[in-house]
Order: C-alpha cells, then structure tokens, then sequence
C-alpha cells in the first residue's frame, strides 16, 4: 500500500515535533518500516518524492547502450547517470538478462572469458 504524500509528511513532522517513532506508528497506523523507509527518503533525496524507476522498453534500451558503451561503470555512477540507486540499477540490469562481472558486462549466453 502506497501511502499518500501529505500523511508522510505529517508522519515525519510528528516525529520531528515529538521525537518519538513509536508514537508515531501507533498514532497513524502506519509501520516501522515505512517510517524508517520515509525517513531514509528523505535522508538521501531532501524531500519525500520516491525516486524515478526506469519504466518501459525505452529506458531500459538506453540503460543496455549505456552499459555497453561505459562496461567499466560503477553501479552507483550508471545510477547518477539515470537517477537511480546502485540496487535500482542491479534490478534494471538483472531484468534485462545482464550479469555484472569484475571485468565487464556479459549476457548470460556469453562466455565469462
């Protein structure tokens, strides 16, 4: 369930005012963990917008191009390079059938040589 952006903004502001995580879940009736998961957003974006995942054919054809022209890419910097976290970009990566090596990217049907 997604919650909507103002209760996580009243979540979060309740627990700034009160400091209390526990208080909050119990008062809202939402979860730890999407509570810890909010307050992480807003740790690593400034804001509670979730991040942009790449969605259709498209994105994901530019993800495969850009990842075989830069094969000595760290997760993190394909990552910036789409506005995606470093597991976001394993995800992509991992549904398109693409391994991630020490060396280079390969096709589950290429070699690892």
């Amino acid at each position: 369930m997604e919650y909507s952006a103002d209760l996580r903004e009243r979540v979060l502001a309740f627990i700034d005012a009160v400091h209390s995580k526990a208080m909050a879940f119990s008062f809202f009736k939402v979860s730890r963990q999407a509570i810890d998961d909010w307050i992480n957003l807003r740790k690593q974006t400034g804001g509670l917008k979730d991040l942009p995942r790449i969605r259709g054919p498209r994105k994901l054809e530019d993800l495969e191009s850009y990842v075989r022209d830069h094969p000595d890419a760290f997760l993190y910097e394909i990552g910036e390079k789409f506005g995606l976290t470093a597991p976001g970009v394993h995800f992509a990566l991992k549904k398109l059938g693409l391994m991630r090596n020490k060396k280079r990217f390969s096709t589950k049907s290429e070699p690892n040589h």
